[in-house]
């Protein structure tokens, strides 16, 4: 018996918290309601195989979190177990999301905090490790784009594949439930 390697353990870990469309859609839309934007828009291209966008207009990253964004376990909503049961008003808190997005497409993210001159295009590789920082141009708010969704799993993206209608109206319909819920937020879908 051997013990498996890092890479291994992060990679079936990482490949179990975003399964499905809906999924990611889900731990997307909430991050943006969590950093309290009042427009979510969500891009699907070739139902969100080749592209899954969220574009919010939130309050941004700031520059002191673009390392740990990606990565397992970071989280700016708690800080020890006490606080799930004393303080939590979020919808996410773990931080595994966007590492799960990583693991499972290429993820760059857009961010820009009301402070900041300027907006930053953050590249993440497949570990959620921030491999570049280029100046960009956008408002405050953040952009997270995963393009080439569940193509470093075969199986994974077959399945997709072949159920991309019924993914795409499975994330239409979470959509429309945080639009209902949440009547002051404008969303939009392309």
């Amino acid at each position: 018996m051997e013990r498996l390697e890092k890479n291994v353990i992060h990679d079936i870990c990482t490949n179990q918290v975003v399964v499905t469309l809906h999924a990611c859609v889900k731990e997307l839309v909430e991050n943006a309601l969590d950093a309290g934007a009042t427009r979510i828009e969500v891009k699907l291209r070739e139902s969100g195989s080749e592209l899954l966008e969220v574009v919010d207009n939130g309050k941004g990253v700031a520059v002191e979190n673009y390392a740990l964004l990606a990565t397992r376990h970071a989280t700016s909503k708690i800080r020890e177990y006490e606080d799930l049961s004393n303080s939590l008003a979020t919808f996410g808190f773990r931080g595994e999301a966007l590492a799960g997005i990583c693991a499972m497409g290429d993820m760059t993210v857009c961010t820009r905090t009301a402070d900041d001159s300027m907006a930053s295009l953050l590249v993440y590789d497949h570990y959620g490790k921030l491999t570049s920082t280029t100046p960009a141009a956008r408002e405050a708010g953040t952009t997270v784009s995963a393009r080439d969704l569940f193509k470093r799993l075969p199986v994974r993206h077959r399945e997709f594949m072949r159920n991309a209608k019924a993914q795409v109206s499975t994330a239409l319909r979470l959509i429309q439930a945080y639009a209902i819920a949440n009547p002051e937020i404008r969303f939009h879908v392309i």
